[in-house]
């Protein structure tokens, strides 16, 4: 590593790895509306046995695996699948787990773990985002690079914040940023 990095190690875990799917979910505008559906195709059912003449209770009665079906399969199945896939993704192949350096180099993020040591050139992020638990370093609209918050230490916070702004031209949200103030 250079001086002038910024180097953290963590552990890749199953619950690190499920942590972060949920922060990429959560700012995926494609997860957002797909949990939208969950809840309101239900009430396209119930609205098109209304269309067809059915009553009220009628619609509801005829409707009612679907209304309980699909809010439960978006919202409580399929987030266990995305864990359990977590899980056996990293027994499957343990390089991806485990150990796990990353740092914030002038010219690039550098990751090492037990399979790969990798330079990621700055102009080659999409974006980067701050979220409650990570930073998230995108190099795709959906898929990122991940550094989470309990890695470094809380002194070290604004000089990892300020390394990001000085090194990316993409646009950044980081949590201590306010917006402008008019003149």
């Amino acid at each position: 590593m250079t001086p002038s990095a910024l180097s953290y190690q963590f552990d890749v875990t199953p619950e690190l790895r499920a942590s972060v799917q949920r922060a990429l979910a959560a700012r995926s505008k494609w997860y957002r509306r797909m949990q939208y559906a969950y809840a309101v195709l239900p009430l396209g059912f119930v609205g098109l046995s209304l269309w067809f003449g059915k009553s009220f209770v009628s619609a509801l009665l005829d409707n009612l695996f679907w209304i309980v079906a699909l809010p439960l399969f978006g919202f409580v199945g399929l987030p266990w699948i995305n864990r359990w896939a977590v899980k056996r993704q990293l027994r499957s192949n343990p390089m991806l787990g485990g150990p796990q350096v990353f740092a914030l180099r002038d010219d690039g993020l550098m990751m090492e773990n037990r399979a790969s040591s990798v330079l990621v050139r700055w102009a080659t992020l999409l974006r980067v985002v701050e979220s409650a638990d990570h930073f998230l370093f995108y190099y795709t609209p959906q898929c990122a690079y991940y550094l989470p918050l309990a890695a470094v230490p809380v002194d070290e916070l604004p000089a990892v914040r300020s390394r990001i702004r000085a090194s990316v031209t993409v646009p950044t949200t980081l949590r201590d940023q306010h917006p402008p103030t008019p003149a």
